[in-house]
């Protein structure tokens, strides 16, 4: 089994890859969404109280749900208080992780759609990584149009983004600036490349 991981910074297209992926038939951890079902988890839920609950105004809906916008909102201004929070849901993530590989240990090549991939150091996991870069016009573009995101909280995230494109670990660097017909083209003819190896 191969494992391969997609990364970039915020906006840089990894649901559009990992979408391209799953149409071809891959298998695709896809660490966003499995986050927002942890939050759903009990047992999850009961540390970010613990951790947060005297720190972030209106923590949790009266349906007992996580303010993921009031808790993002207060740990992306706390370089500390994010760390924490990353500390207790990558404990969670990992565990999914784990199944996940089981249940797909007899595949050929499956693939992590993974944000922090450098900053988690984790890259030594991976067989191949894929990098996503695009221009910071685009990214901005992108991730203004999406729920609860403003200029003051991208300018947060960047803050603790680096581009790291220049690493040596980088098996493709994948231009998302382009077309999505000429991204997935240039996708699919790395993965049959190193199909061959």
């Amino acid at each position: 089994m191969k494992k391969i991981a997609i990364t970039g910074n915020i906006g840089s297209g990894k649901t559009t890859i990992s979408n391209i992926l799953l149409q071809e038939g891959y298998e695709v951890f896809q660490c966003d969404k499995e986050i927002s079902k942890l939050y759903l988890c009990s047992d999850l839920k009961k540390e970010i109280k613990t951790a947060f609950n005297n720190k972030v105004d209106n923590l949790f809906f009266k349906n007992g749900k996580i303010n993921k916008k009031s808790l993002s909102d207060y740990v992306f201004s706390s370089p500390a208080s994010l760390r924490k929070l990353e500390k207790i849901v990558y404990s969670y993530l990992e565990i999914t992780k784990k199944k996940f590989l089981k249940k797909n240990k007899k595949k050929g090549f499956i693939f992590f759609d993974i944000p922090l991939l450098f900053e988690k150091k984790q890259e030594d996991d991976y067989n191949y990584i894929i990098y996503l870069v695009l221009n910071k016009e685009n990214q901005k573009k992108r991730v203004l149009k999406r729920k609860n995101m403003n200029e003051f909280k991208l300018k947060k995230i960047l803050k603790n983004q680096k581009n790291l494109s220049k690493s040596k670990k980088i098996s493709l660097l994948l231009d998302t600036n382009n077309k999505r017909a000429v991204v997935k083209k240039n996708l699919l003819s790395f993965i049959k490349e190193i199909k061959r190896t």
